[in-house]
């Protein structure tokens, strides 16, 4: 098909490390049936057609300034190119604490079967069950690989390949080394399944110590910097727009001739207003704003999945839900200062 040629075609942009890590990902989130140049390919094509309908589109609304619309095309690229990125990461993360939730239950089951006599090919295949979920899949495999003639230690090490948690490949690793050694696997389970279940308690423990930082973070993030820009916006429209009566009481004073019309309402400070004026707008500080706000969200997002988890790349979920409420809230106490001070100071500025 000449769709399926020009994905292959497309995906040569990525070099053959960027392919190998795609593939990685791929087989780690449990698509199994995604060719990753297929999905390199396609990952091209949208994120390259998104980022031309963005720069159109912001180009048709925000003319000026020119470089509105590149900006907008190169924000997008960055933001679906990385959305892609996320949801392969955020499966395999997903897949790998399903997994990891039932390892030292499925440990123990394996321990016990082989104290009642069974061989390990066999205690291993007693918990390729569907109530341990993708644990249950991957021992599925395994067994398969192993009555298909493979070593059980191979097969082993390669689900631990199959799926990003250190703890299984850990798991793996000193099952596979006892097998090979022909030490105590029951005892050595035992022992791998206790390590797994004080590690888990070991990090709820951290979570729930380093709680008190993550809502100083989220409502640093999400609340106070909205509201502080909000209101540094609202200051800088209501400047703006009392220059500009200002220049427009003169302009009107200085048509009509009427006395100290050089210097009335305050002219050298309209003059000073005008040049402010012309150097940062309300509009700049819109801007500004809203990229601050953006930046930070994402930041905090990133650092709350460092400290909830051990890892940044965690916190990228969190990313979309944090700029979107920090925005909405930057927009929802600018329009109430304009609704509570616009009858005093005058109409709101659109």
């Amino acid at each position: 098909m000449p769709r399926i040629r020009l994905y292959y075609i497309l995906s040569q942009i990525f070099p053959n490390q960027g392919l190998q890590s795609i593939e990685k990902m791929i087989v780690q989130a449990g698509f199994t049936t995604i060719d990753p140049r297929k999905y390199a390919g396609f990952m091209v094509i949208f994120t390259i057609a998104a980022a031309i309908v963005a720069a159109i589109v912001i180009n048709q609304f925000y003319p000026d300034p020119l470089w509105m619309g590149p900006a907008a095309g190169l924000f997008s690229l960055i933001v679906v190119g990385g959305t892609f990125y996320i949801v392969l990461y955020m499966s395999a993360e997903n897949r790998a604490m399903a997994i990891e939730e039932n390892l030292p239950e499925a440990l123990r089951i394996i321990s016990a079967n082989i104290r009642a006599g069974m061989t390990i090919e066999n205690a291993v295949w007693s918990v390729s069950k569907p109530e341990f979920g993708v644990l249950g899949e991957e021992i599925k495999r395994v067994s398969v690989g192993v009555y298909g003639g493979k070593p059980i230690q191979q097969s082993l090490m390669e689900m631990g390949e199959r799926v990003d948690s250190k703890i299984l490949q850990r798991s793996v690793k000193l099952l596979s080394e006892g097998i090979t050694l022909g030490g105590e696997i029951a005892n050595l389970l035992d022992s791998v399944s206790d390590n797994i279940k004080q590690t888990k308690n070991l990090r709820k423990e951290i979570r729930n110590a380093t709680l008190s930082y993550t809502l100083f973070i989220v409502f640093s993030a999400i609340l106070v910097a909205p509201m502080l820009f909000s209101v540094s916006l609202y200051y800088a429209e209501t400047n703006e727009r009392i220059a500009q009566q200002q220049q427009a009481v003169n302009f009107s004073n200085i048509q009509q001739g009427g006395p100290g019309s050089q210097f009335a309402g305050g002219g050298i400070s309209s003059m000073a207003f005008q040049n402010i004026q012309s150097e940062i707008t309300a509009k700049d500080i819109r801007i500004f704003a809203l990229s601050a706000i953006s930046i930070t969200a994402f930041f905090s997002a990133l650092l709350i999945g460092l400290i909830q988890h051990g890892k940044a790349r965690w916190g990228l979920k969190l990313v979309p839900i944090f700029i979107i409420v920090s925005i909405g809230i930057f927009f929802f106490v600018r329009s109430m200062l304009g609704a509570a001070f616009g009858s005093i100071i005058g109409s709101s500025p659109t």
